[in-house]
């Protein structure tokens, strides 16, 4: 009887050694599934700063032209990117939005349409030419300033200039 008790109590010791084995390999497995994890989303956020510390887009140059006899007007824009291909998200006159247009009719005085997207080509003068909403050109027609802040918003910063209007009758 006693033999058969000492059996029984050495199974459930080892028993319970291979539950906790079990469930500290678990745990374990678990933990370096979350760290290879952790590890692979590091070198992705290390890899998009250094992209993001080379990749910027400047305004080079340009003004804002505006008929006053046929109200209508459009934004000039010569920019340079570096490092990489890099897309324009927004460009704003005096903090009102230009491109996209946001639910604004365009008042351009060659082509009313905006191009789909702006793509910057490193190494390279980039031209845009972007037509002005009418709420852009009602605030330029209305306050008639000489220079207008102009910025460009990418994926990586943000370039503001203060450009001239040139008025054409």
């Amino acid at each position: 009887m006693r033999r058969l008790r000492a059996v029984s109590e050495i199974v459930s010791v080892l028993l319970l050694i291979m539950i906790v084995t079990t469930v500290g390999f678990a745990i374990y497995a678990a933990f370096m599934s979350q760290l290879n994890q952790m590890s692979r989303t590091a070198e992705r956020l290390v890899a998009e700063a250094e992209k993001a510390a080379y990749t910027r887009a400047v305004i080079a140059a340009g003004y804002v032209e505006v008929n006053t006899s046929v109200p209508c007007g459009d934004l000039h824009l010569f920019l340079v990117a570096s490092g990489s291909p890099l897309d324009v998200e927004g460009v704003y006159i005096d903090d009102i939005p230009v491109y996209p247009p946001v639910g604004s009719s365009l008042a351009s005085c060659i082509s009313n349409t905006t191009p789909p997207t702006i793509t910057l080509y490193p190494g390279i003068i980039n031209y845009t030419r972007l037509p002005l909403t009418l709420e852009v050109l009602n605030h330029i027609l209305t306050l008639h300033p000489r220079e207008v802040t102009v910025k460009i918003v990418t994926k990586y910063n943000v370039d503001v200039r203060v450009l001239e209007v040139s008025y054409l009758t």
